[in-house]
């Protein structure tokens, strides 16, 4: 999601939570000499599941597609943004005009830079209830950032507190989520599953992560070596972005895996 400048950028995260939804409007009247499609104007286009993780346009390589996208420097509009962990485009390209709970109160100028707050029931539900397609997100162009990139989408997609060491009990634990399986270990895996679902939208039919399996150890290193050799016995399902997370795993395997794994506590 890009911005013109850091105030608005920054007025965006005083205004939102990460995990917010924020919809895409495109201009009704739009600046002097700003290329839009006059069948586009007005519409619903777009929904960002944002983070609160600033970038640079350039970082993803993106440039200018039109001259008015150079300002009177010759530099590029939009040069700062704020990743999204997940974003949708539209099917039906809505008039937001014409979604029930829209009144002449509800657009404001403020959203032409930056973000406003929907607090009409009737028109929350209204954009709930539009039909969706989710897109990849961008990646920035340079491996090294992304790596970055990861880790903050991952801390904001999952917020949670450092865990103490302290416990009678850790388990090895096996997500779910279509035909993803997650391995992990914690001392708490439904806390684990809780954060994982964070992010998910049960209200528009998302399926969460479901807790298939636990198994407990004495001490944390114990379920970390196992939690290590599933990953190995299953590496080569890994996904590229969450190296707990497998895809054409079975679920039943990896208990199974679990139940036959000795543990031998070293000397």
């Amino acid at each position: 999601m890009t911005f013109t400048g850091k105030g608005p950028r920054t007025m965006a995260i005083h205004r939102s939570q990460p995990g917010d939804l924020v919809f895409g409007i495109v201009s009704n009247a739009p600046t002097s000499g700003a290329p839009i499609d006059p069948k586009l104007a007005g519409r619903v286009a777009c929904v960002w599941q944002i983070t609160h993780a600033t970038a640079d346009t350039t970082d993803f390589g993106i440039t200018s597609q039109s001259e008015w996208d150079v300002d009177e420097d010759g530099n590029y509009r939009w040069p700062y943004a704020l990743r999204a962990m997940r974003i949708w485009g539209i099917e039906t390209l809505p008039l937001f005009r014409e979604l029930t709970g829209y009144t002449n109160k509800t657009h404001h100028m403020d959203a032409v830079t930056s973000i406003r707050e929907v607090s009409d029931p009737k028109l929350i539900a209204s954009l709930m209830e539009l039909q969706t397609i989710e897109v990849e997100p961008m990646q920035p162009q340079f491996s090294s950032m992304e790596g970055q990139v990861i880790k903050l989408l991952n801390k904001h997609r999952n917020p949670y507190s450092v865990e103490p060491k302290n416990h009678d009990f850790w388990y090895v634990y096996v997500l779910t989520l279509g035909d993803a399986v997650k391995i992990g270990y914690s001392h708490n895996p439904q806390s684990r599953r809780d954060a994982y679902n964070l992010g998910r939208l049960p209200d528009r039919g998302e399926k969460l992560w479901e807790l298939k399996a636990t198994q407990p150890y004495p001490s944390e290193q114990a379920a970390q070596a196992v939690e290590a050799e599933l990953h190995r016995a299953f590496s080569a399902c890994v996904t590229q972005h969450n190296q707990e997370v497998f895809v054409g795993v079975d679920a039943m395997d990896v208990m199974a895996r679990i139940a036959t794994f000795k543990y031998t506590q070293p000397h």
